[in-house]
């Protein structure tokens, strides 16, 4: 049996500015910085320090295959030049070890694990064209002892975090911002255009962070701190090795014309290669299955590559609108997997609402971070490795967004505003009967602000903001009126309103919610979790794809969904899409209320002189009345003050 080493981590460290007269003692500090994050890896440890250039670098391991110290990081090159600590996996390092040897590349192979692989490849190729080459998740930091340089480098996706920034005369970065705080002198100053963002998008969007002076790198880029930008204290560029922007801009007229069935085929043999990749594993190993088309269809090929039944975990509810877990439970039959359900309850919920300030190291405001931190954590009582279907909406189509406005935008922005507020008014009170949306009320709430969008970057604005309201209830030193999110300045002008939302929902939604909430929540129970459609080359292939293949003017995924009628019948698919979400409205007028309201109580939001209390209160007691739904807002305030209180 070939064994493969593969570790997840958190990774973390730091390089002082020489004449610092800060004193710092770099291996106290590099331990604490790797001990606030060793949720995301509890099985080792490892710190290196050069005690002459005042680099530090740290981190914290856990270990899915091979348990051996071949592995082990800190790692240093065979060439003594490179030195690396690394967060992730690259599945197709065994390719590449191959790769290099076929070049002529001499190396006396210590083990198998693939930071030994990346090390090689940098050491060899160099970092870009390395980068290039790699398939997988990652973030890592590097250290060149020749130079005297740092880079920072992220996956091309955003699947694994990087955070960094100047703090106490030190270049600082970190998995996550816990090691931040533990650092001598790191300021816990809010970013109010941070803050702002955040209350209007539910999440700290793009390289933002909720804290000044901290910064995320981007995804599919890299960084080289010089001595320069070291000593002046300036944040240094960074480099995009590859950019989905980049990728859609490439293609004018270079569709494929290729069938649709041919189409179908590659993915689903694309799809099978990726999945294949990621079930190697030296621990149990499952599956999230929502009942959804994504993570059926993971599920299904996971099965079709198993030698025995893959276990599967879905979430449920006592409300039926929110509830997929009955369907999910038939799909588990029919795959026949070994199927576990749990369901969410209001005492549940409390428990895992009361951990969010601490799972999440920057405010995060989408509710279904609940049910995601449940099903890792009880599935991390079975399996150390889970299977998700992130991505599939994003790469194949698959929001409502994505449909509604392939129907509706390129008629109604030739509808003069008058017009589109009377034909509004006379559907809307129609909509919740005739509706096949699940939660149709929530819905037309948000049609009813998008309606009157003046183009497209408004109309794609508006769908990605969740509240509306965020600039009432805060004092802020600069207002903010800009647009939070933009459709991507594309060249290719044959792309259609649909496509630049997916496009636009790959680069902002996608890395800065989805992937967030998979990667804290996980990891802070020490499970990995595994996203088979974020394999570049899918999404490569897929962007070159008739648009007529993917989205019709009822349904999204196309592609997808013909590929699971291969494995599950489709009257167990072909419902509405329901969303992995919480029924909040009801639960914070019923179990949670209590609890909403002791945080916003008058002597609580006085410690925040950025909030207009009366404003906040305003807010709430309009929703619990029933006067106006705010509970996306509501939501959003809740888990800063709750983030906040863990500060």
């Amino acid at each position: 049996k070939k064994i493969i080493k593969i570790i997840m981590c958190g990774i973390a460290g730091f390089v002082q500015i020489k004449n610092n007269n800060t004193n710092i003692n770099c291996h106290a500090v590099g331990s604490r910085m790797a001990d606030a994050i060793k949720h995301r890896g509890p099985d080792d440890k490892g710190i290196w320090v050069d005690d002459e250039s005042r680099v530090v670098l740290s981190y914290q391991r856990l270990a899915v295959i091979d348990l051996s110290k071949n592995g082990n990081q800190p790692m240093i090159s065979q060439n003594n030049r490179w030195v690396i600590v690394y967060n992730g996996e690259i599945y197709n390092h065994n390719y590449l070890r191959k790769n290099l040897e076929e070049t002529g590349y001499k190396i006396k192979w210590k083990g198998t694990s693939d930071t030994e692989t990346l090390l090689a490849c940098i050491e060899h190729w160099g970092l870009e064209k390395s980068l290039n080459q790699l398939v997988g998740m990652f973030s890592f930091s590097l250290w060149d002892k020749k130079t005297k340089r740092m880079f920072l480098a992220r996956d091309r996706f955003g699947e694994k975090p990087l955070y960094y920034g100047y703090v106490n005369n030190c270049f600082v970065f970190a998995s996550e911002i816990k090691s931040f705080k533990v650092f001598p002198g790191f300021q816990k100053r809010i970013n109010q255009n941070a803050l702002h963002d955040y209350l209007s998008l539910n999440v700290v969007p793009n390289e933002q962070c909720i804290y000044e002076n901290v910064f995320k790198l981007t995804p599919g880029s890299f960084l080289c701190l010089e001595n320069d930008s070291l000593e002046n204290q300036t944040v240094p560029k960074f480099k995009q090795y590859w950019s989905i922007k980049n990728l859609f801009n490439s293609l004018q007229n270079k569709k494929f014309f290729i069938s649709e069935n041919e189409v179908n085929q590659e993915i689903k043999r694309m799809i099978e290669e990726s999945v294949k990749q990621q079930l190697i594993s030296d621990v149990p190993i499952g599956v999230f299955l929502s009942g959804g088309i994504d993570s059926s269809l993971i599920t299904a090929i996971a099965m079709q590559n198993s030698n025995k039944p893959i276990k599967t975990f879905s979430i449920g509810f006592k409300e039926k609108d929110y509830d997929e877990s009955k369907i999910a439970h038939k799909i588990a039959n029919h795959l026949k997997t070994d199927h576990t359900n749990y369901e969410l309850s209001f005492s549940e919920a409390t428990k895992y609402i009361e951990s969010m300030g601490s799972t999440f190291d920057e405010p995060f405001g989408d509710s279904s971070q609940i049910p995601m931190k449940l099903i890792c954590e009880m599935s991390r009582k079975d399996i150390t490795v889970a299977l998700t279907g992130d991505g599939g909406d994003e790469i194949f189509g698959g929001y409502n967004r994505h449909i509604l406005s392939y129907n509706y935008w390129p008629k109604l922005k030739y509808l003069p505003h008058f017009i589109r507020k009377m034909i509004f008014s006379s559907v809307s009170p129609f909509y919740n009967r005739v509706s096949n949306l699940s939660r149709p009320s929530e819905k037309l709430l948000k049609i009813s602000r998008i309606i009157y969008s003046k183009n497209e970057d408004d109309f794609y604005s508006n769908l990605a903001t969740n509240n509306f309201n965020s600039n009432k209830i805060l004092h802020l030193e600069n207002n903010q009126n800009k647009s939070l999110y933009n459709l991507p300045n594309l060249e290719n002008s044959a792309l259609n309103i649909s496509e630049k939302l997916m496009i636009a929902d790959l680069i902002n939604y996608l890395p800065d919610d989805i992937l967030v909430k998979s990667d804290r929540c996980s990891m802070s129970v020490g499970l990995e979790v595994r996203s088979p459609f974020l394999d570049h080359r899918i999404l490569e292939f897929y962007s070159k794809v008739p648009f007529n293949y993917k989205i019709s003017k009822k349904k999204g995924k196309l592609t997808l969904r013909k590929i699971l009628n291969e494995f599950v019948p489709s009257s167990l698919i072909e419902r509405p899409k329901m969303g992995f979400s919480i029924p909040l409205d009801n639960w914070l007028k019923g179990s949670l209320k209590n609890w909403a309201e002791d945080l916003f109580a008058k002597h609580n939001l006085s410690k925040f002189e950025f909030f207009d209390s009366k404003e906040i209160q305003n807010v709430w007691h309009d929703h619990i009345n029933n006067k106006r739904r705010n509970e996306n807002l509501i939501w959003s305030l809740l888990m800063f003050i709750q983030w906040h209180q863990n500060q």
